[in-house]
């Protein structure tokens, strides 16, 4: 849909054209405009979420748990930090996982 204008556009030689599309057309291409946007927002919002990372001081008042229970959920398995330099960093979806796990279990 988006090739037609371009095309359109392309072989028009002044600043403004006038473009008599079908209701239904018109409708079809709002749809896909609206489709691409929010697929690429979420594909941003995920990446972002993917690459967030939060220190143990945060991911303690999030959890709202101490700094040993970190150091026992790392031993365990349940939570491991990612070292940079001498921070410990916490992925912010992998504390989103744990709190849905967490959430899905008590339910």
């Amino acid at each position: 849909m988006s090739d037609l204008l371009n095309n359109i556009l392309a072989k028009s030689d002044c600043n403004s054209v006038t473009i008599s599309i079908p209701l239904n057309d018109l409708k079809n291409l709002v749809a896909y405009i609206i489709e691409d946007v929010t697929e690429r927002n979420n594909q941003e919002t995920a990446e972002k979420q993917v690459k967030a990372t939060l220190t143990a001081n945060e991911v303690c008042k999030i959890l709202n748990v101490s700094k040993a229970t970190l150091w026992h959920w790392k031993n365990k398995g349940i939570l491991i930090p990612t070292k940079i330099g001498r921070k410990n960093l916490y992925k912010q979806h992998e504390i989103n996982n744990l709190l849905i796990k967490n959430i899905n279990e008590y339910e």
